[in-house]
């Protein structure tokens, strides 16, 4: 008795994350993935409004010499945002904001992030006549600043994730509102 063999396929189901411009999505994924990320991160009266979120996007889109806003898109889900302005004159990238979402934090989608902003800021800088960006300017919130009910803990998450891919505390304050 012979025994027949066949080849079986494994299928897997597919998870592919894609670094995309914000100004890209579909107005579904801005809605139900952007605007909720970006309220729950970062939502106060002294940052930037809801309402000039979508604007702010857009005029940073893939050719925009202004910055860059990239989404992590996770099969069509929006998991995390980067919004960065550059700073011609210093020639850094200034990264406002960078956020993945609360139940996709700790799996390496941030350093993808940061890692894309970085990339975008090369290349703006090679786009206005610089060999390359001098780095990423960012702030972070210190623990113990206003207000009262911000998550201290989130904040030092936020600080030891800066350090731990390179940035260096410079001790500049910010003003901020109380």
């Amino acid at each position: 008795m012979r025994l027949q063999r066949r080849a079986a396929l494994l299928r897997f189901p597919m998870n592919p994350l894609q670094i995309v411009d914000i100004a890209e999505l579909t107005p579904g994924q801005f809605a139900a993935g952007v605007i909720p990320i970006y309220r729950e991160a970062f939502e106060a009266p002294w940052e930037m409004p809801i309402a000039a979120l979508e604007g702010f996007a857009h005029k940073r889109g893939r050719d925009s010499l202004l910055g860059r806003c990239l989404a992590l898109v996770e099969a069509d889900t929006v998991v995390g945002l980067a919004l960065s302005g550059y700073l011609a004159a210093a020639n850094l990238l200034h990264l406002k904001y960078l956020v993945v979402a609360p139940d996709r934090r700790g799996r390496g989608y941030g350093p993808l992030l940061l890692r894309a902003s970085a990339a975008a800021g090369e290349t703006i800088a090679r786009l206005v006549g610089h060999v390359g960006c001098c780095g990423v300017l960012l702030e972070v919130e210190t623990p113990e600043s206003p207000p009262a009910t911000a998550d201290r803990s989130l904040r030092r998450r936020r600080i030891a994730f800066y350090e731990r891919h390179s940035a260096l505390r410079t001790g500049i304050p910010v003003p901020r509102p109380p």
